[in-house]
């Protein structure tokens, strides 16, 4: 999933779809390394850890990082 994370965020980003900035967000969701709301691990413990979840300002920022790439996405 990193992976694709990666090549649609280049190829969005070649195609000027995407701004650098968004391209590198969208990069970050992938990247264990990172801290945000909206990562890939944090979405996999929602659904599969019963002990986490996610609370009401957790999901605003998940989907305030990665609104640009959906609105993208979906054009």
């Amino acid at each position: 999933m990193r992976g694709k994370l990666d090549l649609a965020a280049s190829n969005l980003e070649q195609q000027n779809a995407m701004t650098k900035g968004e391209a590198n967000l969208l990069r970050s969701f992938g990247n264990p390394q990172h801290f945000l709301a909206a990562s890939i691990d944090n979405f996999h413990a929602y659904v599969h850890d019963a002990n986490f979840s996610a609370g009401r300002s957790d999901l605003i920022a998940a989907w305030t990082s990665l609104e640009p790439f959906f609105k993208k996405f979906w054009e």
